[in-house]
């Protein structure tokens, strides 16, 4: 799995489910324009994101 990817030096793919922080809490949210979680809380200060990780096989 690679690491946290900073947002001034790339976005996530849009609609696509990663894990970002704002520094301060880790949310699983959709990159569309901005962050926002499945709730549809829009994320004002994310800082830098990654791919979510691979469920576990059994």
């Amino acid at each position: 799995m690679s690491g946290w990817i900073s947002v001034e030096d790339q976005l996530s793919a849009e609609d696509l489910e990663v894990l970002c922080t704002d520094l301060d809490r880790v949310f699983i949210a959709q990159q569309h324009n901005s962050f926002f979680t499945t709730g549809d809380y829009d994320l004002e200060y994310v800082t830098h994101w990654m791919p979510l990780p691979s469920p576990p096989t059994e």
